[in-house]
């Protein structure tokens, strides 16, 4: 979270970050093939170098997903071009790096140099969220959320709420120094 912290003031500056993993496993860790603890020091040394494409929800960064709660009735408008409508309470997630599911075994990966963001649209089955969803994938760069009340997101491991959400692609942001296999 710390690190995360720090990327809401440097994206489009020309500052690189490399970060060293204490503790318990770590996603960003795991997403930037850096390995944990001392060994993490070799990799930062190397000093691999990749401009990543960041989230953006409102004034807020993010960099593997966000997810919003929407309802029926919720506008919700992709790259200024259409709409998507939703039967009843739904989640939609917005990804911008590593693996997700979208449906049963399907892996997709976002990844983080191509300019947009992934999205999936999950509408439960029944009226309680349980896991079991109708799921929709799509490819977006802005996607704009509206109602009129306050709507609840979250974003690697934070949380907002606003009556409008503008959710986008920053490119080629950010500098990280990252490991093999990036």
């Amino acid at each position: 979270q710390r690190l995360i912290a720090c990327t809401q003031s440097v994206p489009e500056k020309k500052v690189v970050i490399g970060f060293i993993p204490l503790g318990k496993e770590n996603t960003l860790a795991s997403l930037c093939r850096i390995p944990m603890a001392e060994t993490a020091c070799d990799v930062v040394a190397r000093r691999y170098i990749k401009r990543c494409d960041i989230g953006r929800v409102n004034e807020y960064y993010f960099f593997s997903s966000c997810t919003v709660r929407v309802q029926k009735g919720d506008t919700i408008l992709v790259d200024h071009q259409w709409t998507i409508e939703v039967p009843r309470p739904a989640r939609v997630t917005l990804h911008n790096s590593g693996e997700f599911m979208v449906r049963n075994e399907e892996k997709y990966t976002a990844t983080v140099d191509d300019g947009c963001l992934q999205g999936v649209v999950a509408i439960p089955q029944g009226t309680l969220d349980l896991g079991a969803s109708e799921r929709s994938c799509f490819n977006a760069k802005q996607v704009t959320f509206r109602r009129g009340s306050d709507i609840y997101c979250t974003y690697d491991s934070e949380e907002c709420f606003a009556r409008e959400l503008s959710i986008g692609v920053v490119k080629d942001a950010l500098s990280l120094i990252v490991g093999p296999g990036f």
